[in-house]
């Protein structure tokens, strides 16, 4: 089995001495850096990109976690409750969020569900950014209308990029270039009238695009709900 590999930030040693004592219990989980401060973080994080990154929400600002997001798979740690602050998150490329409250177990399972492209947030959080983003959803025709314009590649984007597949491994799969890709995800943007992928997703599942079902992950008494990663 591949293993998954972690960098943790926290201002306080021991609360990264209790994440890595459960984190590595999971055989597939290995932590390999650890940080006190966000420049020693985004140090070992520069090392070892591709990484899962856990850091804590006071470490950072959206402009770390855009800077973050591009070099690890970013899971923020003990952010606040208002849902434009995690809308925001998501937007700038992070990949999911997990509380004081949760068990051990679901915090690995939320680094596992990250690893494999995937975003990791709480039903909560999931129910009011589709109330949010289906607010403003447009009649039945005219959604129908905007489907229809839809090519047959264009369904295949969308489904890959509900699948959380990135551009680079949209283009592979198609056997197409990633500016092709571009492309094709600009032209969808426009044809349903969503601003990104978070809008394209949201979009693709309410309308039922023939794409992969939303299944929660088996837990205890964290409410997460696995969903398709947004990049």
């Amino acid at each position: 089995m591949e293993q998954v590999q972690v960098i943790l930030a926290d201002p306080l040693p021991v609360v990264l001495c209790g994440f890595r004592n459960f984190m590595e219990k999971h055989p597939r989980i290995r932590v390999i850096g650890e940080a006190t401060t966000l420049t020693a973080f985004e140090q070992v994080l520069a090392a070892n990109t591709g990484c899962v990154a856990i850091v804590d929400w006071q470490m950072t600002s959206l402009e770390s976690a855009m800077r973050i997001a591009k070099k690890g798979k970013l899971i923020l740690y003990a952010i606040p409750d208002g849902i434009e602050v995690r809308r925001h998150a998501l937007r700038v490329g992070v990949r999911g969020f997990i509380g004081k409250d949760q068990s051990a177990a679901d915090i690995r399972r939320a680094v596992l569900t990250v690893a494999s492209g995937q975003i990791w947030i709480g039903k909560t959080t999931a129910e009011a950014i589709l109330e949010h983003e289906l607010s403003g959803a447009s009649s039945p025709s005219i959604a129908a209308d905007r489907l229809h314009q839809l090519t047959i590649r264009e369904r295949q984007v969308i489904q890959m990029a509900c699948q959380g597949l990135k551009s680079r491994a949209i283009a592979l799969a198609l056997r197409i270039s990633e500016p092709t890709v571009a492309h094709h995800l600009t032209s969808i943007y426009a044809k349903l009238q969503v601003r990104d992928r978070i809008g394209l997703i949201i979009y693709a599942y309410r309308h039922s695009l023939q794409l992969p079902e939303i299944k929660p992950p088996i837990r205890d008494k964290f409410d997460g709900l696995q969903a398709p990663g947004f990049r």
